[in-house]
């Protein structure tokens, strides 16, 4: 059937937030749900927490043994669609040095290792993807973190989740893929489950905009086009998040876990601060010099 397709999700919370829903549907589940009329499978290989190094040695390996080119071939008339967002808890991490940091040394390179990430590792993921076979690819960008911080630390977060959206539009253009433009979606803060994470009206917006993409983007000759639909699907209720964030669990354990509540201990509090000046004045140094 023409309609049938596999739709494969790699990359972090964004797509893996199970553990900030509770019993709620998570994104995946959102999709399976959407997609199931249309005869699409859903397979998520997203780990929650995941930098750009773990998405393109773990999660890709995960796709290259179990969607190989080979085992697409066998049905030519299956439609295979790969997501792709990750790049986020790159700029946590380096945030929480940052604000740890008095050392200006330390604050280039993290502002180096940030340029790195999404520039060089990030392009390398897309094109391994592209060479296992998958020339299908969407691209995600980040919604704003939702902290309730004030002043220059307030002006630096912005600044670098400009950059970071900055960098995955451009990989988006140059390959001529579609971009769903989460910053634009995320309008209300009952779209977050927590200052980074999304809930279940947040999952509600990203996958309608995936399967607008399924049933309506043509790969082969759209190529990039933005996609930033901030609709709730219709007969759904977000008001039902303030029940459904009442039942959400504490930030799992994982492997940067230590940095994600680092971040959000930074986040908390309005203080000014000199290295957040700092921050600030290398971060538009560094956008102006690349």
């Amino acid at each position: 059937d023409d309609c049938e397709g596999s739709l494969i999700l790699i990359g972090d919370s964004v797509i893996d937030n199970r553990s900030y829903v509770g019993a709620n549907p998570a994104v995946v589940d959102q999709l399976a749900d959407k997609l199931q009329p249309l005869h699409w499978k859903v397979t998520s290989l997203a780990q929650d927490g995941s930098i750009t190094q773990q998405v393109h040695d773990h999660q890709i390996l995960g796709l290259n043994r179990s969607f190989s080119l080979s085992a697409i071939s066998k049905n030519p008339h299956k439609n295979t669609v790969v997501v792709v967002v990750t790049g986020g808890n790159d700029g946590l991490h380096n945030l929480s040095q940052l604000m740890y940091s008095w050392n200006p040394i330390c604050y280039i390179r993290a502002i180096g290792n940030i340029h790195k990430v999404l520039s060089i590792d990030y392009s390398s993921m897309l094109e391994h993807i592209h060479e296992l076979g998958f020339d299908k690819i969407v691209l995600m960008s980040y919604y704003p973190p939702n902290f309730n911080v004030a002043g220059f630390l307030n002006v630096v977060v912005k600044v670098g989740h400009f950059m970071m959206n900055l960098y995955i539009s451009s990989h988006a253009k140059r390959l001529g893929l579609p971009l769903i433009r989460v910053e634009q979606i995320f309008t209300n803060q009952i779209d977050y489950a927590n200052p980074i994470e999304p809930g279940v009206p947040g999952g509600d917006k990203i996958t309608n905009n995936i399967v607008d993409i399924i049933q309506n983007h043509n790969f082969a000759t759209d190529g990039f086009k933005i996609y930033a639909n901030s609709e709730y699907s219709e007969g759904f209720d977000p008001t039902l998040g303030k029940k459904w964030k009442q039942h959400q669990v504490d930030l799992p354990t994982d492997a940067n876990s230590k940095f994600r509540q680092r971040v959000l201990q930074i986040t908390d509090s309005k203080a000014f601060s000199l290295r957040s000046v700092i921050a600030l004045i290398l971060i538009i140094l560094f956008i102006m010099w690349f």
